[in-house]
């Protein structure tokens, strides 16, 4: 059933190839989109679909991430140096998560030999057993316009070469702008008093012990003045089955209506923080084991009222956190200036 479905869905993405070609349309092929349940990358699909219409004329075909590399030696013969062709960001380029970072490779290889434009979308970059430059990498992105969406991710990209670098946040700052429908826009009374605290916390490979985090959790939960819940962005669906818009949004719809009945949000998650702030929730944000969210928020957050930074090993009494509280306020991060580059980029050949 499921190889019957994949054909299907290729068949789908050629037969939109070909109609765009016999009407010579330029085209952007986005490659990559997530199809498993993890809702950080869910949001970077629907958020980069959605920048990508609003800044590009091109008519925009997705593929989704178990049929990227076989489409991509078909449509291959199919791409002009008016087309594009991009891949989903976010925080798995690298050796970190080897079967993304490979098939990442494998799509770009594939149009090395064209003058098609290509763009990786904003990435957090951790190659970690590579210290200096690697030919096989240099080759394979030697072409790709490589969008980083923190300082030390930018740094690692010059270091090893890859590709043309720029520096932008996270493209899902952009929902603010592109999708605002997205989020509840209702002035939300605020309470003097913290009640309702969302816990949302990783349990992958980028978890680290943070005595902080199970201190200032551990605090809250023995306080009757605080009703501490606990959820995940990722979530259990069946394998492979996220494969349309429709099911991306509702999922990450449903996610978010979670997060607004927050007062506040603690959390190690890079988008936990982001889709919070994004719908004008407080957050207590902890360090994970890369520098995404470090990174992220000193290079995009900085000062801004509604977010608490901690190191891992750091915390933050109860009482320090309602006041800190009782100073936030109900705006939202506002980056979309910050994208120009990648803007400018998409409208070059219109």
């Amino acid at each position: 059933m499921k190889k019957i479905m994949l054909a299907k869905e290729a068949l789908q993405v050629i037969w939109k190839a070909l109609c765009s070609k016999l009407l010579n349309k330029p085209v952007i092929y986005f490659f990559g989109l997530a199809t498993y349940g993890n809702i950080g990358d869910i949001a970077i699909a629907i958020a980069s679909e959605a920048f990508i219409l609003q800044n590009s004329k091109r008519v925009l075909i997705t593929i989704n991430d178990s049929v990227s590399v076989r489409l991509a030696k078909v449509l291959r013969h199919f791409v002009t140096e008016n087309d594009c062709v991009v891949f989903q960001g976010g925080g798995n380029m690298g050796n970190i998560y080897q079967i993304i970072e490979s098939e990442r490779e494998n799509v770009f290889r594939e149009f090395n030999h064209t003058n098609a434009l290509q763009i990786q979308l904003p990435s957090s970059v951790n190659f970690s057993a590579i210290d200096e430059k690697d030919e096989d990498l240099n080759l394979i992105y030697d072409k790709v316009h490589v969008f980083t969406r923190e300082a030390a991710s930018y740094a690692e990209a010059n270091k090893l070469s890859l590709g043309m670098r720029y520096l932008v946040p996270d493209i899902v700052f952009s929902l603010a702008n592109t999708m605002p429908g997205l989020f509840s826009n209702v002035f939300k009374e605020k309470d003097s008093k913290i009640k309702r605290i969302l816990v949302i916390r990783r349990q992958d490979e980028e978890r680290v012990i943070s005595e902080g985090f199970d201190q200032l959790v551990s605090s809250l939960r023995v306080n009757s003045d605080f009703d501490v819940t606990f959820t995940d962005t990722v979530i259990e669906v069946p394998n492979l089955s996220v494969r349309t818009d429709e099911f991306r949004k509702k999922l990450l719809s449903a996610k978010l209506s979670e997060i607004e009945k927050a007062d506040i949000v603690i959390t190690d998650r890079l988008h936990g923080m982001i889709l919070a702030l994004l719908s004008k929730i407080p957050v207590v944000a902890f360090d994970n084991s890369t520098h995404k969210i470090r990174s992220t928020c000193q290079q995009w957050l900085k000062d801004y009222p509604n977010l608490y930074f901690l190191e891992s090993n750091q915390s933050v009494n109860v009482d320090d956190l309602r006041k800190w509280y009782s100073s936030s306020n109900q705006s939202r991060p506002n980056l979309y200036s910050d994208f120009e580059q990648l803007t400018n980029l998409l409208k070059d050949r219109n």
